[in-house]
């Protein structure tokens, strides 16, 4: 990761790359609990290394001197009646269904 971060020109850059990362992490760490957690059929796929690396990114945003997203710890925070998508809309304006 790091040499990746190194040939970027900027902390804005680095910072929108982690982010990326981050967010497909969050995204899929959610349909693999979505698949194990709320189907008859389990998909068998263990979710160790997509649940560390939001962790990972954080140490790296640290190294590079980039605020920390704590982006795992946000999505151990969702309740089990809560989405990623429901975490994201709750921080917009309410649109009333138009958009």
């Amino acid at each position: 990761m790091t040499k990746v971060l190194d040939l970027l020109d900027n902390q804005e850059q680095q910072s929108r790359l982690l982010d990326l990362l981050d967010t497909q992490g969050c995204v899929f760490l959610e349909q693999v609990w979505v698949q194990n957690e709320q189907s008859n059929a389990p998909f068998t796929m263990d979710a160790h290394w997509i649940n560390g690396q939001p962790q990972m990114n954080d140490i790296s945003r640290l190294k590079y001197g980039i605020a920390a997203r704590n982006s795992r710890a946000m999505m151990l925070g969702l309740d089990s009646t809560q989405t990623l998508l429901d975490r994201m809309s709750a921080a917009l304006p309410s649109t009333n269904g138009e958009g």
